[in-house]
This record gives structure tokens, C-alpha cells and sequence, in this order.
């Protein structure tokens, strides 16, 4: 995911608010890629699982477009490691994956859609002897690429009087179904807003203790996926039809996670806001300043 929103003055405004400290975007940019990379040298020897999300996000800096690479752990929740970079190549990223994870156990990582990660992955695992890595598409992309592309076909059904229906709530509702199998709350949630046809069909289905959870998926998936849909929505589920044991590892493998929780990366996973909060805090406590609550603050907002 890149979100576009997302710039280095928003940090720099953060450090104002909390010691007055007013730095500029560029050398925001300079601490997190020098000053951190100085502390992950005391991080290289941090324990990690093996299953690592990875993400990249859009950054204006002087008005110019680049791109903060961030990994991390799913399993301790702990970022490994994070840069940002003028151009975002292949090269880029699998380098930036490679330099992450020297000494550190490999097993997974969870990315986005993009069709390259595929490659560049196995690139990393012969960089590293290993013979795989575990690929796990997220799931949350694959929905949201999956909404788009129903609007943009209701418009242009309505648009070109096109024979195709415009309601389509029981297919998200069952896409959606499709990747909760693993969660009884929100495979009730979404059961229950199918109409009652659905709900009989998809709960035979899910009560069957012949089929695992991934071919129990794959059932409802067939279900509707074989169906006559617009263009648009229908390259939406070939792209899952075409990646289904990647989109659906997390059924097999324990601790992977479906998605690689991009909404926490903006700032929460921030190397560079926790070690300069714990240096910042360790000063002020010791010099008992009223400005610690402001820390507390501020440290549970990233923790």
C-alpha cells in the first residue's frame, strides 16, 4: 500500500509539539536514515520470528515524491528495519529486504498485490541458501482492489445500460466470508448478511469436517466466482484465482497473518520515534521535568 498523505513535516510537527524541537523535513529524513541506522546496528542481534510484513509508502519531501520501505515483525510487533528512498525500484526493495534480514531467521513474508514481490522474494531466498520463502498476499488489499472494481462497473453499467446487475452486497459479503473462516466473530458477522439461501449453502459448507479451512475456502470461492460479472470485477477474481495458495497460507501456517496491518506503519512502527522518545524521556526523567507526562503521551500513541 502508499499512502500518499503521508509526509515528513508530519513527524517534524510532532517533535514540535513535544520538546519544541522544530527540525526540518530533510533532516527528519536524515535521522532515519543515519541516526537510525545506527541503532539497528544494536538491533541486529534482536530475536525475530521468521514472519515479517513488508510496505512501502509515498512521502513528499521538498515537494518531490519518495518512498519510505518499512519491514516488520508480525509476530513481536517490532519494526526491523525502515528507509526511505528517491526512486522505488526492484533492486530497491530486494536489497532493502536483504540488508534487513542478515542473521535473522527467514520463514515468511506478507506483502501486497504487487505482481514483482513474487520474484524479488525468490531472489531473496537464494541470496540467503534457503529454498523458500513463504509468500502470503494480503487479503485486505485484494478486498479493497475487489470494492473498486464494483464501483467502477456499476458506473459503467449505468453509464452503457450494460445487462448486468448493480447489486453486488452478496458477493463482497462472501469474498469477505471467504478470508474469516479462521475467525468464528467475523465468519458469524458476515454469514448472517448473506440471504438465507447463502447462509444454509455456506454453512454446510463450513460444518463439513472433511475439508480444511483453505479447501472450505476455496468451496465458497467457486461458489461465485465462476459466475458472468463485468470485466472489471472479474479481473479482480482471476487476480485471486491466480494467486489463491498465495492469498491463503494463513490457513495452513500458523502465525501468518492474512494482512500486513499497513495502517500501523504511518507512524506507530517508527524506529526513529522510539529511540528518540526513549533517549528524550530517560533525560527528562532524570531531570524530573513536568514534560514527561507529554512523553507518556506520546509513547503510547507509538506503542
Amino acid at each position: 500500500m502508499r499512502v500518499k498523505d503521508t509526509t515528513l513535516r508530519k513527524i517534524r510537527d510532532f517533535f514540535e509539539w513535544l520538546v519544541d524541537i522544530r527540525p526540518s523535513h530533510e533532516t527528519v529524513r536524515h535521522w532515519i536514515n543515519e541516526i537510525g541506522s545506527e541503532y539497528r546496528k544494536d538491533e541486529r542481534k534482536m530475536k525475530c520470528s521468521g514472519i515479517y510484513s513488508y510496505d512501502e509508502q509515498y512521502l513528499k519531501v521538498s515537494g518531490k515524491k519518495s518512498y519510505r520501505l518499512c519491514l516488520k515483525d508480525v509476530v513481536t510487533d517490532e519494526t526491523v528495519n525502515e528507509r526511505i528512498v528517491d526512486d522505488l525500484t526492484k533492486q530497491d526493495i530486494k536489497y532493502f529486504i536483504i540488508d534487513s534480514l542478515k542473521g535473522k531467521d527467514v520463514s515468511a513474508i506478507v506483502t501486497d498485490g504487487d505482481p514483482q514481490y513474487d520474484q524479488i522474494l525468490k531472489e531473496v531466498a537464494r541470496k540467503f541458501g534457503i529454498d523458500k520463502i513463504l509468500h502470503q498476499l494480503c487479503t485486505f488489499h485484494a478486498l479493497k482492489n475487489l470494492s473498486k472494481a464494483i464501483s467502477k462497473s456499476i458506473k459503467s453499467i449505468k453509464n452503457r445500460n450494460l445487462g448486468y446487475t448493480t447489486d453486488y452486497t452478496d458477493l463482497k459479503n462472501s469474498m469477505k466470508l471467504v478470508f474469516s473462516l479462521d475467525n468464528e466473530s467475523m465468519k458469524e458477522k458476515y454469514l448472517k448478511r448473506l440471504p438465507d439461501r447463502h447462509q444454509k449453502r455456506f454453512l454446510e459448507i463450513i460444518q463439513d469436517e472433511h475439508q480444511s479451512l483453505k479447501e472450505k475456502a476455496r468451496t465458497i470461492f467457486d461458489h461465485f466466482s465462476e459466475r458472468d460479472y463485468h470485466k472489471y470485477i472479474s479481473y479482480q477474481i482471476d487476480c485471486i484465482d491466480r494467486n489463491w495458495d498465495k492469498f491463503t497460507n494463513f490457513y495452513e501456517v500458523s502465525d501468518i497473518p492474512k494482512t500486513n496491518n499497513v495502517q500501523d506503519y504511518i507512524l506507530s512502527s517508527s524506529l526513529l520515534l522510539r529511540m528518540l522518545l526513549n533517549s528524550i524521556s530517560q533525560t527528562l526523567i532524570r531531570n524530573r521535568s513536568k514534560e514527561v507526562l507529554k512523553i507518556k503521551i506520546a509513547w503510547k500513541i507509538i506503542s
